[in-house]
């Protein structure tokens, strides 16, 4: 598959394009376009990269193309796999056609139940079936130790998802992210989530459909779920 011819090599013609395109950049003359890690190399082979282009910023702002089998990678589940195509898939890829019957884009979902049942998985699977782009947000992503940092980061992450749109923006773990808020609960937590809640108000209308995960639904702030 491989011949090389002093500081050249030929690469034959019965490669197939995604085991030629990884052995070029492992075999490029110039370093910078070679795989920097062996971390970067386990993610191409994973068949996940990164969205190129725009400006620089942190990794937890951009997008991941998911290239798989959509639900054709989840075993069993009929149930769910049909009632998410039926109720949601159909409606994001085909909004023009439910507008005119008065059915309305939805904003979002949770998926809630015990450790390790794969709710993110199916997230992933759930946006590689509708062909959106794909943002995982975990607590850390949007804490910041500045007043108002956390806010700035929030409305950054859905500028961003609008201008890659149509979007799909998970948030896992979204008690830690959008806690229920009371009287005693310190400011900064209050102003966070008042974000979100602006944020994720007819999303829909800007190319961003919301996922969100939890163990125990019960504690997230109830705003967030009439949204």
């Amino acid at each position: 598959y491989l011949e090389f011819r002093n500081d050249s090599y030929k690469l034959s013609q019965n490669i197939n394009e995604d085991l030629r395109t990884v052995l070029k950049k492992v075999l490029d003359k110039d370093a910078e376009k070679r795989f920097n890690s062996l971390s970067e190399l386990s993610n191409y082979l994973n068949r996940e990269r990164a969205v190129q282009g725009g400006a620089q910023q942190d990794n937890s702002n951009k997008p991941i193309v998911k290239r798989g089998n959509g639900f054709g990678d989840i075993a069993g589940m009929e149930e769910l796999k049909s009632k998410l195509t039926s109720e949601i898939l159909d409606v994001l890829k085909r909004p023009d056609h439910f507008k005119k019957y008065g059915v309305t884009i939805p904003n979002g979902m949770l998926l809630y139940g015990p450790p390790g049942c794969g709710k993110t998985f199916i997230s992933e699977k759930f946006c590689e079936e509708a062909g959106f782009n794909f943002y995982l947000v975990k607590p850390s992503d949007v804490a910041s130790t500045y007043v108002s940092g956390g806010e700035q980061k929030i409305g950054k992450l859905f500028n961003d998802a609008a201008d890659n749109a149509p979007t799909v923006i998970c948030f896992d773990e979204v008690d830690a992210i959008m806690p229920k808020r009371s009287e005693d609960a310190h400011q900064s937590i209050s102003a966070r989530v008042n974000e979100f809640l602006a944020q994720i108000n007819k999303c829909s209308d800007r190319g961003i459909f919301i996922i969100a995960t939890r163990n125990k639904p019960d504690l997230i702030d109830s705003a967030m779920l009439r949204t």
